[in-house]
């Protein structure tokens, strides 16, 4: 099945002609209003955007230290900046003779770059007539990146039936082992080989007396965002083995404004979303995973997706 997816105060008096207790009352009401231009900065979205790769093929790179090429050629300048190890996977945007030339995405910005094929596998998209679902919970790779053939259950998605982000497909899991909770929300486009996911996690605590509730702690560092973790508090009186059902139930029923929360934990406030993990099935019958920066656009094949929360 388809899924579509204030304060006030004079401060114009420098700290040493104020008495000590206005000196003391003076960084008060400036930490009230760092405060309060932290929780201002963090505006619920009012959509969000991203580029979705579509690409046809994938490379698996075979080669221990794979000589990476901004040209075609044995003699072109080698990228040695470029984090390309055996098992990575990229996009191809074309197939010429004994090269590959692939997108490479970074935090900073999206490179054209070329590859022998002597040095990587192809993997070529299976066609599908219904959405490739993603695992149950987000896997990491032992360098920390997720990519790669993918195993395990598949996630169980569920939507809002009212309010602002109803029909958004958003799954809630717990890896065994971990101390944090995977909530992935689940984008299909216009084209059902592909599947994109934007993660989130976050963390149960039980010390809620008799409703749950969720928040948010965020921390920053010369204006930038350096920590941000999501809470939801639950009663102490539900069991482990049910607490990952009564998240659901909850995360399904509560509020526009609790569940606001959790969405600006996912995506940015201006929309533009950067990181998201797609995921395909190759002809070899395998699920991969393939993590990359949305908020750029592709050299090759594309689709761009723009999703609104309304009323």
């Amino acid at each position: 099945m388809w899924l579509q997816i204030g304060l006030f105060a004079n401060l114009t008096q420098t700290n040493e002609t104020l008495p000590k207790h206005r000196r003391v009352m003076k960084r008060i009401i400036l930490c009230c209003m760092c405060v309060a231009s932290t929780i201002l900065g963090y505006a619920q979205p009012k959509q969000f955007s991203f580029y979705m790769l579509q690409p046809n093929t994938f490379v698996e790179v075979v080669a221990n230290n794979a000589l990476v090429k901004l040209t075609p050629s044995t003699k072109a300048t080698r990228v040695k900046n470029a984090k390309i190890y055996k098992g990575t996977l990229l996009p191809v945007v074309k197939n010429m003779g004994k090269w590959l030339n692939v997108e490479y995405f970074t935090a900073k910005k999206l490179q054209s770059l070329w590859l022998q094929k002597s040095q990587c596998r192809l993997l070529t998209v299976a066609a599908q007539t219904e959405c490739v679902m993603p695992p149950a919970f987000q896997v990491e790779s032992a360098d920390g990146s997720i990519g790669g053939v993918i195993e395990g259950p598949d996630a169980r998605f569920q939507v809002r039936s009212e309010g602002i982000y109803r029909n958004l497909p958003y799954s809630v899991a717990h890896a065994p082992g971990s101390d944090n909770y995977s909530l992935q929300f689940m984008v299909a486009g216009n084209n059902p080989n592909y599947t994109y996911v934007i993660n989130t996690s976050f963390v149960v605590t039980h010390d809620a007396k008799d409703k749950a509730s969720v928040s948010v702690v965020r921390d920053e560092e010369n204006g930038k965002l350096v920590y941000e973790t999501l809470y939801v508090s639950i009663p102490r009186t539900i069991a482990n083995e049910d607490v990952e059902n009564f998240v659901s139930s909850y995360l399904i029923n509560c509020s526009d404004g609790d569940f606001a929360k959790v969405i600006s934990t996912a995506f940015p406030h201006d929309g533009v979303v950067q990181q998201v993990t797609m995921y395909f099935k190759a002809t070899n019958g395998k699920r991969y995973a393939y993590t990359y920066n949305a908020s750029e656009q592709p050299h090759g094949s594309y689709f761009f997706y723009n999703w609104k929360f309304v009323e």
